[in-house]
């Protein structure tokens, strides 16, 4: 129970020093600059600060356990919901690339005694 307790507390701490000199790499693959990437850690900072003003007095209505519960629910939603949207993003891909083999042919029309092969799979 204590490692747990101490790993939730320091759970903010821990995600703002591993993001701290991953932010040069992660405006560089991203493509912004270093203004855009520091939004995430203010972001992140001014969610655990309201967090902490709603939640302090949160558990002393409801209880530690339930606040801890709940807490340990945000983060699960938050990882899920970061998994989800890479899920969505790569169907978006699949659709936008499906979608283009099917339309290119249709779009430029193949010049006189020419053949286009399209490879087609049946379902």
């Amino acid at each position: 129970m204590f490692a747990t307790l101490v790993l939730c507390a320091a759970y903010g701490e821990v995600a703002t020093f591993l993001l701290g000199p991953a932010m040069p790499a992660l405006g560089q693959i991203f493509d912004r600059t270093p203004a855009t990437v520091q939004l995430t850690i203010v972001s992140f900072a001014v969610m655990f600060v309201v967090g902490q003003l709603f939640f302090g007095p949160f558990s002393d209505r409801r209880g530690r356990r339930t606040a801890l519960l709940l807490g340990a629910g945000l983060a699960l939603a938050g990882s899920a919901g970061a998994q989800a949207s890479l899920f969505f993003a790569g169907a978006a891909a699949a659709i936008w690339l499906a979608s283009t083999i099917v339309i290119l042919p249709e779009a430029s029309p193949p010049a006189t005694g020419s053949t286009i092969h399209v490879l087609e799979t049946p379902f």
